[in-house]
């Protein structure tokens, strides 16, 4: 699946849309990206920045963030401690 269309279908289900996520877990799909804590951050505030720049209400961007956010534990990964 491209990820162009991925992710409109992954958002669009939970978010009440008749749209249906078939993909990959979010956990699969992300993995080997080692994604931070650093750049889980930048790119929340990518999506918040964006969200603005495209007038989306308020409550609808609450739901999306929270959306999103319930995956955070899924796609960003503790660095292993070295000793």
């Amino acid at each position: 699946m491209d990820s162009s269309t991925s992710s409109p279908k992954w958002c669009a289900g939970p978010a009440g849309g008749p749209q249906q996520y078939s993909g990959r877990s979010m956990g699969d799909s992300h993995r080997a990206l080692s994604i931070t804590e650093d750049e889980w951050d930048a790119f929340m505030d990518d999506l918040h920045q964006s969200l603005t720049k495209f007038h989306v209400p308020v409550e609808e961007e609450r739901d999306l963030v929270a959306i999103v956010e319930g995956t955070k534990e899924t796609i960003v990964v503790t660095p292993l401690r070295t000793y």
